[in-house]
């Protein structure tokens, strides 16, 4: 418990921006998939770790991904704090705030 709370803090607070963004990956689809894979290991530290600090993490990130979506087409960018390109985006590029959202949703009360 003690390691996994100190790797989601490490993510928190060192790697994501100023305002806990997560980063972008790298320009390659596969690497744009990253995040919604670390969000469902951090939703085991929620649920089974009981540590539903996270929660407002991850909602901050799908919330800014939202935000900053194509609105023609309703996709995200694996890079959340930037508003969505017009053009091509590959397919996991726009998944992982989608499984981000789809794990963290709706907030837990």
């Amino acid at each position: 418990m003690k390691d996994a709370k100190l790797a989601a803090d490490y993510t928190k607070n060192v790697m994501s921006s100023a305002e806990g963004i997560l980063p972008a990956e790298g320009d390659c689809n596969e690497q744009g998939v990253l995040k919604a894979i670390f969000a469902r290991y951090l939703m085991d530290l929620v649920n089974d770790g009981k540590q539903e600090q996270y929660l407002v993490w991850l909602h901050k990130n799908g919330d800014v991904a939202w935000r900053n979506r194509d609105k023609n087409r309703n996709i995200m960018f694996r890079d959340y704090d930037v508003p969505c390109p017009v053009l091509t985006v590959q397919s996991f590029e726009a998944s992982s705030a989608v499984g981000i959202m789809y794990i963290a949703y709706p907030m837990k009360k």
